[in-house]
């Protein structure tokens, strides 16, 4: 059994043989050494938020793009579901300062 980690969009993309990461890229790995002497600073807090900004910017260029360009409707429907959180994220973290949730709902 192909385990897709609990998350919607894994089924949809092992269902269209899109394979999904399962750890960190070269990339992120170099950014989350470069946290790793922060930690226990007074910059360790906004250097993390400005590298979730940084990656939910990301995820929405890439939400975005397929908005605009994709052909697939089932994984049309899923950027355009996941769009609302990932922007909500975004702005939880914007700038390198947490934006807490004013909402009742815990975020997302």
């Amino acid at each position: 059994m192909i385990s897709t980690g609990g998350y919607p969009g894994a089924a949809l993309g092992y269902s269209k043989g899109i394979s999904l990461a399962n750890a960190p890229t070269a990339e992120q790995q170099k950014q989350l050494s470069a946290l790793k002497p922060l930690n226990g600073t007074a910059s360790y807090d906004s250097a993390w938020l400005k590298l979730q900004s940084s990656g939910h910017q990301q995820a929405l260029a890439l939400i975005d793009k397929e908005l605009k360009s994709g052909t697939d409707s089932q994984i049309q429907a899923a950027a355009q579901a996941a769009r609302p959180i990932v922007a909500s994220h975004l702005k939880m973290v914007e700038g390198g300062v947490c934006h807490s949730s004013t909402g009742s709902s815990p975020p997302q």
